[in-house]
């Protein structure tokens, strides 16, 4: 229908994208986040709009219109979450093996235990958000189990703020004991 007049809604399509550009970067202060999003959802409709009535698919305007998600993780690429398989329904309790933790564990076990060696350290330092948006329960399951939570495929049931929140205020615990046993150890090797 519009096909004729394609050149001209081509050129349209490119100053609405301008101009979210633009918006976005005029409302970008935290007070118009909320504005900021509603002008660049609105923009982005209209530019899906006149791309379908072209027959032209626009990646950009493809992706839905609510928060991106997170695509790296301390620098690294983050691949699917892990599917959920069905579990007996007998809990089996998440153990870390003695030495490195890769004895005798599967590849994926392997590379679940990498992921949280990893990401244990900077866990505090990332935000609730960021930790359920970038890691899979698996690897979250993992890293409250290294806090010393007791943790096991099924249980806790829902792993969200609250819970994010124990594991946290555990790594800390964790590692305030670690320093005074540390500190106690090498007070015993003074007196020696």
């Amino acid at each position: 229908m519009f096909h004729e007049h394609k050149e001209e809604i081509s050129a349209a399509i490119t100053l609405l994208q301008q101009a979210e550009e633009k918006a976005n970067s005029i409302l970008y202060s935290e007070n118009l986040s909320p504005l900021r999003q509603q002008v660049s959802a609105g923009l982005k409709k209209i530019v899906q709009s006149l791309s379908l009535n072209l027959g032209i698919s626009n990646p950009a305007t493809d992706e839905d219109n609510g928060p991106k998600k997170v695509t790296k993780f301390m620098g690294r690429e983050l691949g699917k979450k892990e599917t959920k398989v069905a579990v007996s329904p007998e809990p089996v309790l998440i153990e870390e093996s003695a030495g490195d933790g890769h004895d005798g564990l599967s590849p994926e076990a392997k590379e679940l235990a990498d992921k949280v060696a990893k990401v244990y350290p900077e866990f505090n330092s990332l935000s609730n958000d960021e930790i359920l948006d970038s890691l899979s329960d698996l690897e979250i399951r993992g890293v409250a189990k290294k806090a010393g939570l007791p943790v096991t495929e099924t249980k806790p049931k829902k792993l969200d703020h609250k819970y994010i929140d124990l594991i946290k205020s555990s790594i800390v615990e964790k590692a305030n004991q670690e320093a005074i046993a540390a500190e106690a150890a090498g007070s015993k090797n003074d007196k020696e």
